[in-house]
């Protein structure tokens, strides 16, 4: 079967990650989050970043134990010896990526309707379609154009820190609005910012070198995003009410125009920085596609890849029509919610994962070692599982009952799956 080319560098892949979680939380849900915290902004980031901070450690070890497509499960796999619990988690990781990829297409969609007025949705739509054509025509000008948008975003935010550094101190940086629970309430809609560090080890049959380069891609990525999160909520809550802009569905060009700058300037950005995390939640989702069905967990047909093109084709449509569905409704906060959930979920598993493979198999090689251990324990693996449960708890009952009817849909695929097979080995 066609194999995928590893031709993606250190520094492409930081910035492919560095893209995606850019586009993901500043251009798209910071008024969300400014909506229950006020002037607290930063400290929801700041907390947002060490939950990440701590099952990133574990991506990075699991990822040079790994390095494959469909990341996820195989190391749940590997670490349980369940078929069942993998196939879930492989489930999950995919409905993440596609459901990220609509939440942010509609983000673009928000700031495409303030510069022409064309209707959000549709927008989404057409970006999606796009997008799919460049996934299609291969891994390296894929990243490519990657790069080329996500300086644009960096630049975008730069920009706004640039011109609010003179208003910093304007503000008390405290005042929560809603209190702590509005701070924690905020937390879970900001993770969805942080989601993309983790798409990096689904590249590992395409990055070059992948037990160096995939940890320190995964911690560069988190460290340089967190950096200009924290600086970014400081200036904004700086610049303008936060009660303006958590209203608006284009935050960051109400912010713009309160520092005196052309809104379309922001909006052009905004748009690059928001495009730019779709193509990569639509590569990750149709990598994880290919990764599981290469593995005979999903229909062979996934697995296709493109003879010219290097590019697993059928994975492409099928998670490209799958996003469509869920940008239909046009609700960004359900659709980033029900992803912030199911990824607090998959995360979970793979710190038990990075802690169950210490104790169970501590003769594999590990190039990249999670610190902070005691009696082989990884600390950090710990700490993830833990602030992940504890996060769990702050869902709403909508949302914990929509995921628990797409994972029984997922168990239902793989009884009909496992029944298929049994019927053809008979």
């Amino acid at each position: 079967m066609q194999g995928l080319r590893r031709e993606v560098s250190l520094g492409e892949a930081v910035v492919y990650g560095v893209g995606i979680i850019i586009g993901a939380g500043i251009y798209s849900l910071i008024g969300e989050a400014a909506a229950t915290t006020g002037n607290a902004l930063w400290l929801a980031f700041l907390i947002a970043a060490f939950i990440s901070a701590f099952t990133a450690l574990s991506y990075a070890e699991l990822s040079t134990m790994f390095p494959r497509s469909g990341a996820e499960y195989f190391y749940v796999k590997n670490a349980f010896r369940s078929e069942a619990l993998a196939f879930i988690t492989g489930w999950l990781i995919i409905l993440v990526e596609i459901i990220a990829g609509a939440t942010v297409a509609l983000g673009f969609g928000g700031y495409l309707h303030e510069l022409t007025g064309v209707g959000r949705v549709t927008s989404a739509l057409i970006l999606l379609a796009a997008l799919a054509v460049v996934n299609y025509a291969g891994i390296k000008q894929s990243v490519r154009l990657n790069v080329l948008m996500t300086l644009a975003a960096v630049l975008g935010l730069l920009m706004v820190v640039f011109i609010g550094l003179p208003r910093l101190g304007s503000v008390d940086y405290l005042e929560a609005s809603f209190g702590g629970w509005g701070i924690l309430t905020a937390v879970t809609v900001i993770f969805f910012a942080y989601l993309g560090f983790e798409d990096l080890a689904n590249l590992a049959e395409e990055v070059k070198q992948p037990q160096r380069n995939l940890p320190r891609a995964i911690l560069l990525a988190l460290a340089i995003t967190t950096v200009l999160y924290v600086l970014v909520s400081l200036v904004v809550v700086s610049l303008a009410p936060w009660q303006e802009f958590a209203a608006s569905e284009a935050p960051l060009a109400v912010v713009a125009a309160h520092a005196g700058l052309p809104q379309e300037i922001i909006i052009l950005i905004a748009l690059s920085a928001t495009a730019s995390t779709v193509l990569i939640f639509q590569i990750a989702s149709s990598r994880m596609l290919y990764g599981v069905a290469r593995d005979g967990a999903l229909p062979g047909v996934l697995a296709r890849v493109h003879p010219r093109r290097y590019t697993p084709y059928v994975a492409i449509a099928f998670a490209t029509l799958l996003s469509i569905a869920f940008v239909l409704p046009g609700e960004i906060r359900l659709v980033a919610l029900l992803t912030d959930f199911c990824a607090f979920v998959i995360f979970a598993l793979v710190n038990l994962s990075a802690i169950a493979l210490r104790l169970r198999h501590p003769e594999l090689e590990r190039p990249f070692r999670a610190p902070l251990n005691v009696r082989n324990i990884p600390l950090v693996s710990v700490l993830g599982l833990l602030s992940c449960m504890a996060m769990l708890l702050t869902f709403e009952a909508e949302i914990i009952a929509t995921f628990v009817g797409l994972t029984l849909a997922g168990f239902a695929a793989h009884a009909l799956r496992r029944r298929r097979d049994y019927k053809l080995q008979s």
